[in-house]
């Protein structure tokens, strides 16, 4: 019971997450002092289900793309000299 209940939740996340964004809305248009935060959820709700609809990939995934994309390995030299010179060729000042 449990599993399926799991699994109809994964199948369905995207509805799951239009209906809440959309209880979300509608509880910001009561008069009170948490409007703010209902809005800020209901947008940072509707900004996720674009990134799962445009990347065609879970949000919860997205913290793994950042770590994969900064563990790349940077450059070994630079082919600017301005910017980057090599510990080995750099002078001491006064020398």
């Amino acid at each position: 019971m449990l599993n399926q209940l799991i699994n109809l939740t994964a199948e369905y996340h995207l509805v799951i997450m239009v209906a809440t964004m959309i209880l979300l809305v509608l509880l910001t248009k009561k008069k009170n002092d948490s409007r703010k935060v209902f809005l800020i959820l209901a947008v940072i709700l509707a900004l996720s289900i674009v990134y799962e609809l445009v990347m065609d990939e879970p949000v919860s995934r997205f913290p793994a793309r950042i770590n994969q994309t900064m563990n790349q390995p940077g450059p070994t030299e630079s082919t600017n000299p301005r910017y980057y010179t090599s510990p080995e060729k750099r002078q001491l000042p006064g020398n």
